[in-house]
């Protein structure tokens, strides 16, 4: 039996059916593209804000009110300007130990060490990353009051740790973010919590209240800190933000 050929007419229909057929599965593997790319980036950024939290709840709890200072872009002592924090710390990590609280004969915390934090980004670049590192006191001093850093000239990259990527660096707008607004502090801020005002709600402050004994009753030991993350690594910016509170213990 002979087989009849295509017409035209068929051919035309089949390739647009074809057609229609590729386009609906690029379309889909497109999506489906997009969507584990965010949720791996989503992933990567709550992942590494968690840890980053652990790591300033841990040491700002531990640490005395009047030894933390925070600085912004423009106040900062690094030779690059950046926001950054300070204070001491009493505890001490040895290989192969856990870290122990060092507590003089008085019951109160022996400080040993200073404690930094900053953001770590290079000219030009959008984002960078919240670094950690410290520096001991002299082996023979162990002090009883805590002291305030002078905040050294550059980051000890060789000891820094790095806690969180793609943070938001200072004076830098994000397109596509509108609720983000640039300034000098960038995707790392943290402030001083007063205590309610006459109508409950609290303020903040960038000054420490030891610096200011007329002010200092007002005053919580409650410091807040906001951390600002941008990738842009799927081309789309994928922004986040969150705020949280710790409690100084001395």
């Amino acid at each position: 039996m002979r087989r009849r050929a295509y017409t035209l007419i068929e051919l035309i229909v089949y390739l647009g059916i074809f057609l229609l057929v590729v386009l609906t599965v690029g379309a889909v593997y497109s999506i489906l593209t997009q969507t584990q790319n965010s949720t791996a980036a989503t992933y990567a950024v709550t992942g590494d804000g968690d840890t980053a939290v652990q790591y300033f709840r841990r040491d700002l709890e531990e640490t005395a009110l009047a030894s933390v200072r925070v600085y912004s872009s423009s106040s900062t002592q690094l030779t690059e300007l950046r926001p950054a924090l300070s204070f001491c710390s009493p505890r001490i990590f040895e290989p192969g130990k856990p870290g122990s609280l060092q507590i003089s004969e008085y019951g109160a915390p022996r400080w040993v060490k200073h404690v930094f934090y900053a953001l770590d980004s290079r000219s030009g670049e959008g984002t960078g990353n919240l670094v950690r590192w410290e520096a001991p006191f002299d082996s023979g001093d162990r002090a009883l009051l805590p002291r305030i850093a002078l905040f050294p000239k550059q980051i000890d990259r060789p000891t820094a740790h790095i806690l969180l990527h793609n943070v938001v660096v200072p004076n830098r707008p994000i397109e596509g973010v509108p609720l983000y607004k640039a300034s000098p502090w960038g995707g790392f801020r943290t402030q001083f919590v007063r205590r309610p005002n006459e109508y409950g709600e609290d303020s903040l402050s960038d000054e420490n209240p030891s610096l200011n004994r007329v002010a200092a009753a007002d005053n919580t030991r409650l410091l807040e800190i906001e951390l600002a993350i941008c990738d842009e690594t799927g081309g789309k910016p994928n922004y986040c933000s969150f705020k949280f509170r710790v409690n100084v213990r001395f």
